[in-house]
């Protein structure tokens, strides 16, 4: 047996290299949620957020763990500093507490619809990996 060290060609060691010899990251965003937002009815500006939203749009969350009615309150808004809305009650816990630990979260506008004065805008939320 030799005390040589062997290098290796194959499956997921080529996956790390690149031509010039540097690792590639293999890191990538994780979608952790689909869900719709919460509480556009009470958005005062809907008109001006139902012409300014776009498809793909990137939205910062930002957690309240002051919130007086939801301890896991994740709100929703636009890179300009407009609150939209909040993650669902029902499916933000893990988020929350994700994000009390550290990780951070950003959502993208998948899509928006008017439906009389509500504007239902759909999100998908990912994990900043």
């Amino acid at each position: 047996m030799s005390d040589e060290i062997q290098k290796y060609q194959g499956g997921l060691i080529q996956l790390l290299y690149q031509k010039q010899g540097n690792v590639v990251s293999l890191q990538n965003d994780i979608l952790s949620l689909e869900c719709v937002v919460a509480g556009t009815t009470f958005i005062k500006n809907v008109d001006e957020i139902d012409k300014t939203l776009i498809e793909g749009q990137m939205l910062d969350l930002k957690r309240e763990a002051d919130n007086e009615y939801d301890n896991f309150a994740i709100s929703i808004f636009t890179a300009d500093g407009c609150k939209i809305g909040y993650i669902p009650r029902d499916r933000n816990e893990t988020l929350a507490r994700l994000m009390d630990a550290g990780k951070w979260f950003y959502a993208r506008v998948e899509e928006k619809n008017r439906k009389g004065k509500w504007l239902k805008i759909d999100i998908q939320v990912y994990l900043k990996d």
